[in-house]
């Protein structure tokens, strides 16, 4: 996978952060302030100037001054920094999803007029996009096996409403969940009981899971969850997606 270094400190958003506006070096509009360290008809204390060493490149956290040419977006909660951005032309950090899925239910959502604020975005997640998971070899024999039974499994593509209209999840996790399981009773050999099973995972084994093409390793801690591969994605404009990054 390419690996792409990133120039500048980057800043770490935890979902329990508020975000304020980008400050520069030269910002004092906090010494407005009827009373120094306060907002009017507020008694929050906020910045009253640049902390020693703030430059174009710094963003206030709270009251924090935090050094970030980048920012890091952490969880779903991702979605809500690009959204606040949108208001605010003035700062266009690189944008660095931690979930993919972040990323796209802003680029996603009915509300969102506006994408340029992705622009040389990044993100990491699970295989995809979804409809490059559904094209994958296993995903479509499993896919025929549920539509031989009635179960229809519609292309994401194919599927509008929003990032969360998913009607083909059921049978992803349906098609992984029972490959899952026949590995792990395939590892514990004709003889099935607790003991056997309980060995398998004591020994481990090896699965390929129909969504995505990169081979897992279910074992004790920590391959209890298969030591998922992250993928790295870039935001495509023309698209309007984040697009995988060629490995």
């Amino acid at each position: 996978m390419t690996v792409r270094r990133f120039g500048g400190k980057v800043a770490l958003v935890a979902t329990a952060v508020v975000l304020a506006a980008a400050c520069t070096s030269g910002d004092d509009s906090a010494s407005d302030s009827t009373d120094a360290g306060t907002r009017p008809g507020s008694s929050a204390p906020v910045a009253t100037g640049p902390a020693p060493g703030v430059t174009d490149d710094t963003i206030k956290i709270g009251i924090t001054y935090t050094d970030a040419a980048a920012l890091q977006a952490v969880g779903l909660s991702g979605q809500d920094w690009p959204a606040n951005m949108a208001d605010d032309p003035s700062y266009r950090p690189e944008l660095l999803f931690l979930d993919v899925q972040a990323g796209r239910a802003f680029s996603l959502n009915a509300e969102t007029t506006d994408t340029s604020v992705l622009e040389g975005s990044f993100a990491a997640g699970l295989y995809g996009p979804f409809q490059a998971a559904y094209e994958l070899p296993a995903a479509q024999e499993c896919i025929a096996r549920l539509d031989d039974r009635g179960i229809e499994t519609p292309e994401p593509d194919s599927v509008g409403g929003g990032p969360n209209n998913l009607p083909f999840a059921a049978s992803f996790n349906a098609c992984g969940d029972m490959t899952l399981l026949q590995a792990w009773l395939e590892a514990a050999g004709e003889d099935l009981n607790y003991g056997t099973l309980q060995t398998a995972l004591d020994v481990g084994f090896d699965v390929t899971l129909p969504t995505d093409p990169t081979e897992r390793h279910y074992g004790p801690p920590p391959d209890a969850d298969g030591d998922p591969p992250a993928y790295l994605f870039a935001w495509d404009p023309d698209a309007e997606d984040f697009a995988l990054i060629e490995q």
